[in-house]
């Protein structure tokens, strides 16, 4: 079994990544730094424990039962499985969307779906242990405190925000450059000639040609239906003239 084990590993390894999955290492990072940094925390400080770095910034200890930045943290306890498994299912659909986006030009759209897979599970490991998850960043100004966040929840801030600026400026200019199908959205792309209004000379030069065609073999089949006209004449001429004599 060991041996079977170790071996699908190796061959998942040696196999080349399908689509843009090789960002998938950048998930594997975030996660990584997430944990570490919530078990330093752990480690070293007592839940409400605080430490000044600048004014406007500190690292405090506290556990958050809801999502992202606080929110549903006052519920009775079930939305510690919801959220587990919204993680989990979504962490599976962006697998198999970077499969689908494809390696080269693509390149932003694959960071931000990376960073939103690795901050989702880094999150869905603390709930799934501890029920709660470790924030220990805290941001404030005077007597304003923005909600406690960790690394994860940057990382999906930062992805969700890089993937926004690609749907609304990024996918265009490559639909507008390439004219290939956008991946997962099953649109075809609209080319930048067509986006203008004008037509491609591609779809224009062949119709020209076969106008062309068209009137040049019109003009040999009146040159045909002349001379078949001179030769009866000729015959006929000739054919009068053997008669007369």
């Amino acid at each position: 079994m060991r041996r079977q084990a170790g071996r699908i590993i190796v061959n998942r390894l040696m196999t080349p990544p399908v689509g843009a999955s090789n960002w998938l290492y950048l998930s594997l990072v975030v996660m990584g730094l997430d944990q570490l940094t919530k078990y330093y925390i752990v480690e070293n400080l007592d839940l409400f424990d605080r430490i000044q770095l600048l004014f406007w910034l500190d690292i405090s200890r506290l556990h958050n039962t809801g999502a992202a930045f606080s929110l549903l943290s006052d519920a009775g306890g079930w939305q510690r499985w919801l959220f587990i498994v919204l993680g989990i299912g979504v962490s599976i659909a962006i697998v198999f969307w970077l499969r689908r986006v494809p390696r080269r030009g693509h390149t932003w759209l694959a960071i931000a779906l990376a960073l939103i897979v690795g901050g989702a599970l880094g999150n869905v490991i603390d709930r799934a242990i501890y029920g709660y998850v470790v924030d220990f960043i805290s941001v404030h100004y005077g007597g304003w405190y923005f909600p406690a966040f960790n690394v994860a929840d940057a990382s999906i801030s930062v992805g969700a925000a890089m993937l926004i600026i690609d749907s609304l400026f990024l996918e265009r200019k490559r639909l507008s450059v390439t004219g290939h199908q956008a991946p997962g959205t099953g649109k075809e792309a609209v080319t930048g000639d067509q986006a203008s209004g004008t037509r491609e000379p591609a779809t224009v030069a062949p119709r020209a040609q076969d106008s062309g065609l068209k009137s040049q073999d019109s003009k040999k089949r009146k040159k045909r239906k002349k001379d078949a006209a001179k030769k009866k004449t000729v015959s006929k001429a000739a054919r009068k003239s053997n008669k007369k004599q």
